[in-house]
């Protein structure tokens, strides 16, 4: 018995030592592994790029709240967000670009188990909040 509580204490104190560290840097964005994605002709995010004049666009999120999009270095788009313009984002999408039968079953997947709606929340603010990450996607023309 002794044996694991020291093994969890250590882990414990592992944990918190490295998020001290994270805390001090400043909490700078865990970058992850980029994703490619090429998009065939006749799609309208491939007229897209092409209208940009090059073959590629990079789509950068930054989960503290920031989304860019460049072409060639140059910025096309920028984004700002917090949780609440996040949720209220959310709230849209979920009504006007969703079919009803999908919304129908939301709403009832919702009524049978409350916690689908908590659960993403607190990941969302997990990594919001605490722990931010990088994703990276490049977007290539065919």
């Amino acid at each position: 018995m002794r044996k694991i509580a020291i093994a969890v204490l250590i882990v414990c104190a592992v944990i918190v030592s490295a998020y001290v560290i994270y805390f001090i840097l400043g909490r700078p964005p865990i970058p992850l592994p980029a994703v490619k994605y090429t998009v065939s002709q006749g799609s309208r995010i491939n007229d897209i790029i092409k209208a940009t004049e090059s073959d590629r666009v990079t789509i950068t999120w930054v989960t503290s709240g920031k989304i860019e999009a460049l072409a060639d270095g140059q910025s096309m788009a920028g984004i700002s967000y917090d949780m609440d313009s996040l949720d209220n984002s959310l709230a849209l999408v979920e009504k006007f670009a969703l079919p009803r039968d999908t919304q129908v079953l939301i709403k009832n997947i919702n009524r049978i188990f409350p916690p689908s709606r908590t659960i993403p929340k607190i990941a969302v603010g997990f990594f919001y909040y605490v722990i931010r990450l990088k994703l990276t996607v490049v977007l290539l023309a065919n």
